[in-house]
């Protein structure tokens, strides 16, 4: 074993660990719905400062179907030790041992919105973000300024998702019903975005007691106000952070319009937010 990562539960294992003792706990979404920053939560909740830095590796991805990640902090618990994996699958991988999991839901509009902003910023380094673009790739701002934001939105409806994430994520309509609709036979707990951004401290100590992670209440708000300085509006990967840019780019028609395509295809429609019109 490796000399491990000091914490107040007491010593974690690296990926060292064997997977015969060691559950999987599922940090689950469609992409742009608030995967980031939950690993970011757990990781600066969870580690200490000189062991935060790679996020990718402490709390590695499972991806498209493949083989687990051998990567991973090995949290302990009362019944064993647990792994967070990351994945944008379209559902909760069979055979394996499981510790539960948060699947992370969004409004489509707002995931619409994160993921345009999400491709432009990587177009130079990912072609298929280049390549969805009608001609040169543009930000969202320019592209409401055009009026051609629109054109993007319809596409999104019709595709039921973004094609250029459909590989390791399927579309957005099976996404939400594969993690949705495995939620109480795999114990899930289902969150939106809105709710993460409302209440962290709520949110993340309701992941931790789900995985049987205990750490104190200050390990707890210490992390927690680090992770708020590290996930602050920016721009760029936290554009807007914001539960409701949809209103800053939408009319309360235009985003009900989305709703009413895209929600009747859902399995339980009644989870996922709705616009509230303003009176």
């Amino acid at each position: 074993m490796g000399a491990g990562i000091k914490l107040d539960s007491g010593e974690l294992q690296m990926s060292e660990t064997s997977a015969e003792q060691t559950s999987v706990f599922w940090v689950a979404s469609y992409p742009r719905s608030g995967n980031t920053l939950v690993r970011i939560a757990l990781s600066r909740i969870l580690l200490p400062p000189e062991s935060q830095r790679d996020l990718d590796k402490n709390f590695p991805e499972y991806v498209n179907g493949g083989e687990m990640p051998s990567d991973g902090v090995h949290f302990p618990t009362a019944i064993g030790n647990v792994l967070f994996l990351k994945t944008h699958w379209r559902q909760p991988k069979d055979g394996i041992q499981c510790a539960g999991g948060v699947y992370l839901h969004r409004h489509p509009v707002d995931v619409f919105l994160s993921a345009m902003n999400y491709m432009f910023i990587n177009s130079k380094n990912v072609p298929g973000f280049a390549r969805y673009f009608h001609d040169e790739p543009q930000s969202v701002e320019e592209l409401a300024r055009t009026g051609e934001l629109q054109s993007y939105l319809d596409r999104f409806v019709s595709d039921r998702g973004l094609t250029p994430m459909r590989e390791t994520s399927g579309s957005w309509i099976d996404n939400v019903n594969g993690w949705i609709g495995r939620a109480e036979r795999d114990d899930i707990l289902v969150l939106s975005y809105d709710s993460l951004i409302a209440d962290l401290n709520g949110s993340m100590t309701s992941i931790l007691e789900r995985a049987g992670v205990k750490v104190s209440a200050e390990r707890l708000e210490k992390g927690l106000v680090s992770t708020r300085a590290a996930t602050k509006r920016d721009g760029g990967f936290f554009w807007r952070a914001s539960p409701d840019t949809k209103s800053e780019f939408f009319s309360f028609t235009q985003i009900r319009m989305v709703e009413d395509a895209l929600y009747p295809q859902l399995n339980q429609p009644d989870r996922l937010p709705r616009i509230r019109e303003v009176v």
